[in-house]
């Protein structure tokens, strides 16, 4: 039985898996991320990992609250922090 992921899966797949978040963030370099879709257009277990992971972004997403609608005490707590330190609105 393979103990890390290197020997279960292929190196391809292996940087691929590493580079997929990178990706989702465009944080990739052009010849990075032309490398990467090719290999998800070749790879469907690749390409399956990367569905789930947008799925999973888009879930947590879904979820959060609204940007900058923080609950009425933790607003009153930070505002509270700056007036104590000097900053003023």
């Amino acid at each position: 039985m393979p103990e890390t992921i290197s020997e279960a899966v292929p190196a391809a797949c292996v940087e691929v898996i590493r580079q997929v978040w990178d990706h989702l963030d465009d944080q990739l370099h052009s010849d990075e991320l032309s490398a990467l879709r090719l290999h998800l257009v070749e790879c469907p277990h690749c390409a399956g990992f990367e569905r789930f992971q947008i799925d999973y972004r888009d879930a947590m997403r879904s979820i959060r609250p609204r940007p900058g609608v923080a609950p009425w005490h933790i607003r009153a707590r930070v505002l509270d922090a700056l007036a104590d330190a000097g900053f003023c609105p």
